[in-house]
């Protein structure tokens, strides 16, 4: 008998519910790279295009549309991918579960680390 996430077991005369969670794999970064037709760089500035490589790195494949930005301003999230750059929410132009395309935002500076999350 299967309900929702929980599975009833009976063994003997006892009962044992066994209750999980699914969970995404972790996402795993590889690369990151200035835009490949700006080069493709291993460094790149403030107001650039990096793109992501990795594995797991969003559940679905996007590109951003009219409807993810908020007047004239672009997403910072699709479909529960986001990364931030230095503590600075990135603009998410393109998802996919090996790329992610953000633009670097234009207040960080210096060497910044990078937090990219998938999921809620």
């Amino acid at each position: 008998m299967t309900k929702s996430n929980e599975e009833v077991c009976p063994l003997g005369p006892y009962w044992f519910v066994l209750h999980f969670t699914l969970q995404s794999a972790m996402p795993t970064v590889t690369s990151v790279i200035s835009a490949t037709q700006f080069g493709a760089f291993p460094t790149f500035a403030r107001g650039s295009w990096i793109e992501i490589y990795g594995n797991n790195l969003a559940e679905s494949t996007q590109v951003w549309a009219q409807s993810d930005f908020n007047g004239l301003t672009a997403p910072t999230n699709l479909q529960n991918t986001t990364v931030t750059v230095g503590g600075q929410s990135a603009f998410v132009d393109y998802i996919s579960a090996t790329q992610v395309n953000v633009q670097v935002p234009g207040g960080v500076s210096g060497t910044q680390k990078f937090f990219l999350a998938v999921g809620n």
